[in-house]
């Protein structure tokens, strides 16, 4: 039958891998995939021996089993098993434990313990939102039931935290996946006691969005994850060390500064403000964007043990030039906050951007807001203000909703929205103020006023490149990063930033 050719087409695998060299194979029974949808009532509606009560719907699992136990007797044998679907008829924790008890006496040697499937949402590959190890308490379910080794995870980011699921006896083993995209060195470093020199995931899941839509996989803070070929073999040549200056400290700055004295040029970073960070200080404030937080904080801890010179508060302009002229100059500025409508000045009292909303809360004090752009970073803002008593309403000019954003964390986002009752006008735009009041024009061209306390304004970015301009005239190395040089996210920043210093470490060997 077609059921036993494809039972003997995962045996086969098998074989194929012990023949290679490999010294044991996983079988994945979990998320949605062919052997979990025999498992699940919800997916498994067959009226013959491989249908109906729990006994016959394990029977395909345990056929491969058995059949690769057979054929390869000293391979090693794990199974990742989802313990809940979480959907209404799906596989639940008291049948999957049967399976785990089962699969012991088939005689697997590892139980990888998972959960959900991709019509369940959110649980198989997580949002920034969910806290780490959540799933946790699934391992610790199957542990009692089972005496072979158990492995777990979910959202593992620390060392500290893998260590602690240890000691309390939730797994035997603990696996990583995204957090290996942004540190493959992750183990190593936990190994040496050196966890704060992991570069931590943030979970924005552009890895994830990457694989689903067909990309190479690439990580927002890891600038040579799926560009490993382009890592080159740089060598700085003997005599004095060039200097180089960096103005600005968000990802590109630090980035450039940091790839730079890598490879031993001198490197001044200047940043005009107090701390180092640029606009990753703002966009760590949205709910569930603290990792960011984590990511600057792991930055600023490799810069202080660099060579690199930082100078805070100091605003660099054309003048230094007549004192001291350094040898490259990279212009990460970064970008501003557009500026509203000419409308808006009848509002300008109770308005602010979302930039001066996440920096200072207190500027909207009022209990209704309008935010004007459903774009990232609107949503982002009305998330905010819904989740500290808010009434919002978002008003966006196109038909969808934070388009860019990456799949998994977009539904999380727009869920909250909907739960914390924000007020959603698609196809819309503010046309004007009127007596202090907003007029909203949708796309039947139906206008409507709205009085809100307070107006935040996220209606995108423009790049600062003033200085780049002023100082280009003026020296004849000077590369601009970063926002400053296109708009877009904390990655593409990151990227820039090492291929910008790449590309003088080239010119540096010539």
């Amino acid at each position: 039958s077609e059921v036993e050719q494809i039972r003997d087409n995962f045996i086969g695998a098998a074989a194929l891998a012990a023949q290679a060299g490999f010294d044991g194979v996983e079988l994945h029974a979990a998320h949605g995939y062919l052997i979990n949808q025999f498992l699940s009532p919800d997916t498994n509606l067959r009226a013959d021996k491989y249908g109906g009560s729990l006994h016959n719907r394990m029977r395909f699992l345990l056929e491969i089993v058995a059949g690769i136990k057979q054929l390869c007797p000293q391979l090693l044998l794990s199974v990742r098993l989802n313990l809940d679907d979480f959907l209404p008829n799906g596989l639940k924790i008291n049948e999957s434990l049967q399976v785990c008890q089962a699969l012991e006496e088939a005689g697997i040697h590892l139980l990888h313990v998972s959960c959900g499937t991709y019509p369940s949402g959110l649980t198989s590959i997580e949002p920034s939102s969910y806290q780490e190890g959540w799933r946790m308490y699934l391992a610790e379910q199957a542990k009692k039931v089972v005496n072979i080794p158990v492995l777990g995870g979910g959202m593992i980011r620390r060392p500290s935290f893998a260590e602690e699921v240890l000691k309390q006896g939730q797994a035997d083993f603990v696996f990583l996946g995204r957090p290996l995209l942004a540190d493959p060195n992750w183990a190593r470093k936990a190994a040496q006691g050196r966890d704060k020199d992991i570069r931590p995931c943030i979970v924005c899941n552009k890895c994830i969005d990457n694989k689903f839509s067909g990309r190479s996989i690439h990580c927002t803070v890891n600038p040579y994850a799926g560009r490993e070929k382009e890592r080159p073999v740089l060598f700085t040549r003997p005599g004095e060390r060039r200097r180089v200056v960096v103005v600005g400290s968000g990802p590109a700055g630090i980035q450039a500064a940091l790839t730079l004295d890598q490879y031993g040029l001198k490197v001044v970073l200047y940043e005009q403000d107090s701390e180092l960070g640029g606009q990753l200080n703002v966009a760590a404030a949205p709910p569930h964007k603290y990792r960011i937080k984590h990511y600057r904080d792991y930055l600023q801890r490799r810069l202080q043990r660099s060579g690199v010179e930082i100078v805070l508060g100091h605003k660099y302009d054309q003048d230094h030039l007549g004192v001291d002229t350094p040898d490259y100059i990279i212009v990460a500025s970064g970008s501003t906050s557009l500026l509203p409508p000419d409308w808006a000045d009848q509002a300008r009292g109770k308005a602010c951007s979302v930039n001066e909303l996440l920096a200072s809360p207190q500027l909207v004090d009022g209990t209704t807001v309008v935010v004007i752009g459903g774009g990232l970073t609107g949503c982002e803002a009305a998330d905010y203000l819904a989740g500290n008593g808010k009434r919002v309403t978002l008003i966006e000019r196109q038909g969808r909703l934070a388009p860019t954003m990456e799949r998994k964390n977009r539904r999380d986002l727009l869920n909250r929205l909907e739960e914390n009752g924000v007020i959603t006008k698609l196809n819309s735009q503010v046309t004007g103020v009127e007596r202090g009041c907003l007029l909203v024009t949708d796309g039947q061209g139906k206008t409507e006023t709205i009085d809100p306390d307070n107006i935040v304004f996220a209606m995108g970015y423009h790049p600062n490149r003033d200085l780049y301009e002023q100082l280009r005239l003026l020296h004849p190395r000077v590369y601009l990063v970063g926002d400053a040089q296109h708009i877009g996210g904390i990655g593409a920043a990151v990227v820039q930033g090492r291929k910008v210093a790449e590309q003088i470490l080239k010119e540096d060997e010539l």
